[in-house]
Parts: C-alpha cells; structure tokens; sequence
C-alpha cells in the first residue's frame, strides 16, 4: 500500500510515472516520481518513496540506486537544464539515531536531510525530506493530522 501523497504546483507536469513498486526489493519499497518544470531552465523532480514496516533495510539499499539512476537519466536528457530532486519518504527509519543518518547518507551522496520537526505523535522523524535544491529556496515543516500519527510534511519552494 502507498501512503498518500500529494502535489500542487501552479505548473504543468512535465512528466509523471505510475506508482512502482521495486521487483529486486521484494515488493517491499514503492515510488512514484513526478517532474515539473521551475523555470525556462530548470526542472524539479519530486519522488515520494515508501518502505513496508516489515522489510529489511537491504530493500530500501536496492531500490534507492535504481530511482537515482532514473532521476540520472532525467538529468543527462538535458544538460542545459538545472535538474532539482526532492525525495519525500516515509522510511521508517528515525532521523535521531546517528546509524539512519549515516545509512542515508551513504545511499543518497548528494542529497540532505531537511526535516527538523517531528514527524509523529510518538515523537521521531520517521518520515523524511532529501534534496539538492539550495537552503535558501526550499522550506519543510510538518502539520497536525486528525486521521493519522504521522503528521503531514509539507515542502514548499520559494520563487524568487
């Protein structure tokens, strides 16, 4: 099961996958990707990955290189354009413990963490936001949820 996630951009989508669950990773890691035009010449490629409670980290380690390598072939499609990735996920590894951040780091080189609130009502950061995307352009901050313990992570882009 995907959780839900959601999009809005004022912007055409410029390309969008079905969600893809990742056969090497025992069905135990999905993903769907969107890419939206920013700019003339820059891009943003937003991905929302989810990891089972029940599976292994090695899956989450399989499916990670198989989506950098699509978001790879976004961005040697068009060298002239800035290529900006944003990865919303819900790992269901806590960004306080000091082995998931050495873990991500490892698997996601390039990308930071940018979550720094709480993301449950039990009080980790389960659910994480990795970008490429400058400090100063993007913000992230989770909400109050009725329906759920995890807390909506919003991310927003700012234009300048």
């Amino acid at each position: 099961m995907l959780t839900c996630t959601t999009v809005y951009s004022q912007l055409a989508i410029l390309d969008t996958c079905q969600p893809v669950t990742f056969a090497s990773s025992f069905d135990s890691v999905e993903c769907s990707l969107v890419q939206v035009p920013l700019t003339a010449n820059a891009t943003l490629s937003l991905a929302y990955i989810y990891r089972r409670p029940s599976s292994d980290l090695s899956h989450l380690n399989t499916a990670i290189p198989q989506l950098l390598s699509t978001l790879e072939t976004y961005q040697s499609s068009n060298t002239e354009t800035q290529h900006f990735v944003l990865i919303m996920s819900d790992f269901k590894l806590d960004w306080y413990l000091e082995s998931t951040q050495s873990t991500m780091t490892s698997i996601l080189p390039g990308y930071r963490q940018i979550v720094s609130e709480y993301t449950t009502d039990y009080r980790p950061i389960l659910d994480h936001v990795h970008t490429n995307i400058p400090s100063d352009v993007v913000q992230c901050f989770t909400a109050e949820s009725y329906f759920s313990d995890h807390k909506p992570v919003i991310a927003t882009l700012h234009r300048n």
